[in-house]
């Protein structure tokens, strides 16, 4: 799976991450960013997430603790706690 992140900007998927960004960039409906404390490899997108994606402006954002990057094996149930009272909440 790692192979299919672009690393380059001739990389063949970069096109399509460039067109999921220009589709983030105007998301104006609610947008939950909700990341592990401890996630080496997508842990630093959540400050992104959160200024590039109009819809997570002025909503909670919870950083779970004591999980790592795969968050719903390491922390499903709180996880799960969290998206339910977003939905609730908006």
């Amino acid at each position: 799976m790692p192979t299919l992140v672009p690393t380059t900007p001739d990389d063949p998927a970069s096109a399509a991450n460039r067109a999921a960004w220009q589709k983030l960039a105007a998301w104006d409906k609610p947008f939950l960013v909700a990341f592990s404390d401890s996630d080496p490899i997508t842990g630093a997108m959540a400050p992104i997430l959160k200024r590039t994606v109009p819809g997570a402006a002025g909503l909670d954002h919870p950083v779970i603790e004591g999980a790592g990057h795969f968050l719903q094996e390491d922390a499903g149930e709180r996880l799960g706690t969290v998206i339910a009272d977003f939905v609730r909440a908006t």
